[in-house]
């Protein structure tokens, strides 16, 4: 695991004390003064050991911290390493406003100015998380399914960004794979019968299971333990809170995801375009396959068996410029060989999954 270093003055304690324990608790080793530097220690040398065993520096910046003589040190020091090969990220994470040193201007920052608000902690460290290489997940110990945690809170929602508040929630990394969905087929037979030919052939690849009809896929959710998102937990989990319109940003850009203009014309492995990934670590929010929900035509919250028609969410590899905003509906009862689906569950147990 990374190992992280939290540089930061005294006044910022109570803020410090919460990340270093959010961090340690989703598996990151994290160097505090406090817990590091014993009585009779030298502090400059414990502070260079520190951040020479670290991959990262979380620069906490306040107008306390940017006046600091010991952060400014800290901040020096890591740079002078970047200069002579010794490769620290530095991470600017904001929780006051403040001027922003010149030299991190350039930088993005993770805006944690809202940082007690409920929510709002755990939502934009999940994207630091991300942007680590560490993705919160709960590992399905039956069916080897990931899901990824969509913190509670307010999100923007639709195309002009109502907003929506959410209980927490997890959701699918990956849309419902023929890999994963091979070992249900083969105690529900009869669901392989109306399936296109070669369909059965082709079970143990990462491609996303399609030509599923809404019922199908909910005998695989009842199955599983899971259940098929709302739009608006789908929205949610592809937009992220800030009313993007795609999973990376507001831009359309094709090469992020199998969509029409690549022009491969069949769907490909649901984890092949990583830079397409969602705020909070889900891949094919856009594009590959067209994703079903459980909202029906009249209620976003209808019972999926008095749905003639259900909502889908995203795009397919036929698709251009897909908006995560967009809907459109879809006959429960016809199959479709660009449609897709991904599930969500509520509390993982820990004697059903494993937290990573």
């Amino acid at each position: 695991m990374p190992r992280v270093f939290l540089s930061h003055t005294h006044s910022d304690k109570p803020f410090v004390r919460t990340l270093a324990h959010k961090l340690q608790t989703r598996g990151v080793r994290v160097w505090v003064d406090e817990a590091e530097i014993k009585i009779g220690d030298s502090l400059i040398e414990k502070i260079e050991e520190g951040i020479l065993d670290s991959d990262y520096l979380a620069a906490i910046l306040s107008p306390n911290s940017i006046q600091s003589a010991w952060v400014k040190e800290e901040l020096r020091s890591v740079l002078t390493r970047q200069i002579v090969g010794k490769s620290i990220k530095v991470l600017p994470i904001l929780i006051d406003d403040c001027e922003i040193p010149l030299f991190l201007q350039e930088k993005m920052y993770l805006d944690l100015r809202s940082w007690e608000v409920p929510g709002i902690f755990d939502a934009q460290l999940d994207r630091l998380m991300q942007d680590i290489g560490i993705d919160c997940c709960a590992i399905c110990n039956t069916t080897g399914m990931e899901f990824v945690r969509i913190p509670e809170g307010v999100f923007k929602y639709g195309n002009d960004g109502k907003k929506i508040y959410l209980d927490e929630f997890w959701i699918g990394k990956y849309p419902l794979t023929k890999e994963t969905f091979a070992p249900f087929l083969a105690t529900s037979p009869t669901i392989g019968l109306n399936f296109p030919e070669d369909y059965l052939e082709r079970l143990n690849d990462r491609h996303p299971a399609t030509n599923l009809t809404l019922l199908e896929a909910k005998a695989y959710a009842k199955w599983a333990g899971y259940s098929i998102p709302t739009v608006k937990q789908w929205e949610k989990a592809a937009r992220g809170d800030d009313g993007r319109h795609r999973p990376w940003g507001n831009v359309w850009d094709a090469i992020r995801c199998n969509c029409g203009e690549a022009k491969i014309g069949h769907t490909t492995p649901v984890d092949a375009y990583p830079n397409g990934r969602s705020p909070y670590g889900c891949y094919d929010m856009v594009g590959n396959v067209v994703e079903m929900t459980s909202s029906g035509q009249w209620s976003d919250d209808s019972d999926f068996l008095e749905i003639e028609y259900y909502f889908c969410k995203g795009g397919s590899f036929r698709s251009s410029n897909i908006s995560c905003c967009y809907n459109f509906k879809w006959r429960s009862s016809t199959r479709c060989d660009s449609i897709g689906v991904r599930f969500v569950i509520e509390n993982p147990s820990t004697d059903q999954f494993t937290i990573t």
